[in-house]
């Protein structure tokens, strides 16, 4: 990813508009790329504070863990997203397994009983 393709993105990944797999290169490149990283803590900080100001509330908050942890919660979701592919595609491969064993044994081509 570019530096301009991901200045591009700064304002959808505020608004949580980015999909799981433009918010993964996104952050791949905002962790390698210091001046991008800094162009989104800009955007950050100023997305935050005018929502603390519409919002009403009256101290101070520190914008830059805000930030670190808005993209961690993101990074979390993408590997729990990648984990939950990879479960799905083993069980399906096991299932897909099974049935095929299931259907060698019923056609008397290989008898699952062999195996015990």
């Amino acid at each position: 990813m570019t530096c301009r393709e991901a200045q591009n993105m700064i304002r959808d990944y505020i608004a949580g508009k980015l999909s799981p797999r433009e918010l993964e290169r996104f952050i791949g490149h905002i962790r390698d790329c210091g001046s991008c990283y800094d162009e989104l803590e800009t955007f950050f900080m100023i997305d935050r504070t005018v929502k603390y100001l519409d919002d009403g509330l009256d101290h101070s908050f520190n914008l830059k863990y805000l930030l670190e942890k808005d993209l961690r919660e993101k990074e979390k979701a993408l590997i729990w997203r990648r984990r939950k592919h990879i479960f799905w595609a083993v069980l399906l491969t096991v299932a897909a397994a099974l049935i095929a064993l299931a259907a060698l044994d019923v056609l008397g081509i290989f008898r699952v009983t062999q195996l015990f």
